[in-house]
């Protein structure tokens, strides 16, 4: 394992080095540095100043839920208090679950085949939709309402579907193509 010097560091970071910043310095990955942060007790002037500025500080005293502070993604931004005390900029939240969504879609999408199972169509993962052929079987709707459900869960309910592109899907719905026999087992 890499050893950081306790000396160096502190002087590093006393420098005001962001946490990329030091790795490049020391020749090692950000998770190293994480660990030898931690391990000496040490907090960069960023990660130090982020949960207690004083405009975090007065939002929790207020019992406020969020507040207004600088993301170093998107700048002045609203932020939301987490129950377990920390920050988080809500639209580095919102784009942590589009992001989530889209891996368990490419998941499902893998796992149904990949590709429309009447036309063969697989050029975009968003062009295709899990469709229920058995509507009565159906516990939950894959894209509904924007839940966040478990993995597991939504495997077990895409077993029941089968894989097809949005222009097939469209015309099953309308009755305009029926799924064969054969894929709906």
């Amino acid at each position: 394992m890499f050893d950081m010097e306790r000396v160096e560091l502190e002087i590093a970071v006393d420098a005001g080095l962001s946490i990329g910043q030091l790795a490049e310095r020391f020749g090692c990955s950000k998770g190293s540095v994480r660990y030898w942060l931690g391990k000496y007790g040490l907090k960069t002037q960023n990660r130090s100043g982020r949960n207690s500025s004083p405009t975090v500080e007065a939002a929790r005293a207020a019992g406020l839920s969020t507040f207004t502070a600088v993301c170093p993604t998107h700048g002045k931004t609203e932020f939301v208090v987490r129950s377990d005390g920390g920050t988080r900029c809500k639209r580095c939240r919102s784009q942590a679950v589009v992001n989530r969504r889209r891996r368990v879609k490419e998941i499902l999408v893998a796992e149904a085949g990949g590709r429309c199972a009447l036309c063969g169509y697989c050029r975009y993962v968003g062009a295709l939709a899990l469709h229920h052929v058995d509507p009565t079987t159906k516990l939950l709707g894959l894209a509904n309402k924007g839940r966040a459900l478990s993995i597991k869960t939504l495997r077990g309910e895409a077993q029941k579907c089968v894989l097809l592109c949005h222009n097939c899907h469209a015309e099953v719905e309308a009755g305009l193509l029926v799924v064969p026999i054969h894929l709906r087992e």
